[in-house]
């Protein structure tokens, strides 16, 4: 099978945990550590991984423009809004952000802070969900960031 980090329908069975086969799944379980902790150890994580291509899906049950205003604030301009989310509806809107060779810190850094701080009712956080498809030549690598309790991260080895 060919794979890409633009297949969607391949990365909806993946991250629903339909597909196992040929793939390396890794779960990394953080409840024990503390609140910046997590934050840090994921920025640290993700911003270390270099890349050709990258895409970011992230759901999100919240106004688009809130939404715009973090991407902006961080400087992300490449992205594409999918659909919007309907007030009061379970189904989330999407938007994919590109990204070519690394990720920014600074923006991920905000993005998992409002990420993790939703399940916390932390201020200013905010209801989404970011998954990531990640092709650098050799691999292509799939992680979903569920909660602030951790992440699963898969592998799959281009032949």
């Amino acid at each position: 099978m060919n794979y890409t980090i633009y297949d969607d329908a391949f990365l909806k069975r993946l991250f629903k945990r339909k597909i196992r086969k040929s793939f390396a799944q890794l779960q990394c379980n953080m409840e024990w550590m503390s609140f910046e902790d997590k934050v840090i150890f994921v920025v640290d994580r993700l911003s270390a991984m270099r890349f050709d291509e990258a895409r970011m899906i992230l759901e999100y049950w919240e106004k688009v423009s809130d939404i715009i205003a973090v991407l902006e604030e961080c400087h992300v301009w490449n992205y594409e809004i999918v659909s919007e989310y309907k007030l009061g509806r379970m189904t989330p809107g999407v938007i994919n952000i590109s990204f070519k060779g690394s990720f920014d810190p600074h923006f991920l850094k905000v993005l998992i802070t409002k990420h993790y701080g939703y399940e916390l009712a932390k201020k200013d956080a905010l209801a989404v969900w970011p998954y990531l498809a990640i092709d650098n030549g050799k691999q292509i690598i799939a992680i979903k960031l569920y909660d602030d309790r951790g992440f699963y991260e898969y592998v799959w080895q281009k032949k």
